[in-house]
């Protein structure tokens, strides 16, 4: 979630630059494209999603921004998203609803599906490790 949200600000950082310069600029067109400079090509290609190549001629990627379709309008990150990622993070999250807790579920059901393919040593230590923790939590849920 913290990388969806950092994804999506640069999305939106990206998607203000380059509408800034074609409201400062005017918009990248034939008649309009001898103020831009590479850079400025560069962000705009960018922002619809043109990968470019460092040494492509400020031409070549002006032909291929031409020829793609403008982006649409990012989706900002939400307060609501902010407060679910905010809730996530707290340390005193109950494991379940953690991608840990997921996974070490999965982990035990595994386990008790399969426990007649354990060898007995497997299935020792595995006993031996549930007995100790029934006896250091005894009141755990």
């Amino acid at each position: 979630m913290q990388e969806a949200k950092q994804n999506r600000v640069l999305l939106q950082q990206l998607h203000e630059k380059a509408r800034r310069l074609l409201r400062e600029k005017s918009p990248l067109n034939d008649d309009t494209f001898k103020p831009y400079n590479k850079p400025d090509i560069k962000l705009l290609c960018k922002w619809k999603g043109i990968k470019v190549d460092v040494g492509d001629a400020k031409k070549k990627m002006y032909d291929l921004y031409i020829l793609e379709s403008e982006p649409p309008e990012p989706t900002p990150w939400s307060e609501d998203e902010e407060t679910g990622l905010q809730r996530l993070l707290k340390p005193d999250m109950p494991l379940k609803q953690t991608q840990l807790g997921v996974a070490a579920k999965q982990m035990a059901v595994a386990t008790i599906n399969n426990m007649g393919k354990l060898d007995a040593e497997m299935r020792r230590n595995l006993l031996q490790s549930l007995a100790t923790f029934e006896r250091d939590h005894p009141n755990s849920p």
